[in-house]
């Protein structure tokens, strides 16, 4: 699939919050490609934004992030190969090896707001 660089990088910068500083449990140092979102969880926050895809899985962040930080392009193409994502532009050829846990996609989606009213605070 086809990715505009700009707005994924958009996307893991907005997520990034969630990530831990150190990975005592892997997924909690990985951004989650549910097809419809971009998670990040630890055992303090999750956080999530919207992003269309036909990735579905759980891929180190750090990795992730450098990677497509050094792409110049405007687009690349992001596609999974087995149990690698991959990553091509011009000069820049990748692949990561992703993990893929249904129970953990499920459990981060049931923790998506359906709706959220606020209420402004007192002075």
């Amino acid at each position: 699939m086809k990715v505009v660089t700009k707005d994924i990088l958009s996307v893991l910068s907005k997520v990034k919050p969630g990530l831990a500083k150190i990975g005592l449990v892997e997924q909690f140092t990985h951004f989650l490609f549910t097809g419809e979102d971009v998670i990040t969880y630890s055992d303090k926050i999750s956080v999530s934004h919207p992003f269309q895809s036909d990735v579905v899985c759980s891929v180190r962040a750090e990795e992730l992030y450098k990677i497509i930080l050094g792409i110049s392009e405007p687009e690349f193409d992001m596609t999974l190969e087995g149990d690698k994502l991959r990553i091509k532009a011009k000069g820049t050829r990748a692949s990561i090896t992703i993990s893929f846990d249904q129970q953990s996609i499920d459990l981060v989606k049931s923790f998506k707001l359906k709706k959220v009213d606020w209420s402004p605070l007192p002075d």
